[in-house]
């Protein structure tokens, strides 16, 4: 779960990522995909979802379109405990690229 701001909550379960909003009770489906969701985090700069599977890191971009469409950043054999940046602009995640094991990070803008 992620506080997006003091209203609305992001949230994933294993397969879907919402978000709630606690002024009017509501929620929305924001995604639904074939592979469990690990990590979810909001960049409030420039509105954007970034989420990962055990194979990907992929982003959701949130303008007003009443479907959204998710992005590919990364695909890679295995990718675990994905993290950001406070300022958004870098992840770091556990991979094992080739015969080297160990600390990653993607910058994005």
């Amino acid at each position: 779960t992620f506080w997006v701001n003091n209203d609305i909550l992001l949230y994933a379960n294993d397969f879907e990522i919402w978000t709630y909003d606690q002024r009017n009770q509501s929620k929305k489906l924001i995604t639904r995909i074939s592979d469990k969701i690990d990590s979810i985090f909001w960049n409030h700069e420039k509105n954007f979802i970034i989420y990962s599977t055990d194979k990907n890191i992929n982003v959701i971009d949130l303008d007003e379109r009443e479907n959204y469409s998710s992005t590919k950043l990364f695909e890679i054999d295995t990718i675990s405990n994905l993290q950001i940046n406070k300022s958004g602009d870098t992840l770091y995640f556990y991979s094992k690229i080739g015969n080297q094991e160990g600390l990653y990070k993607l910058n994005i803008k």
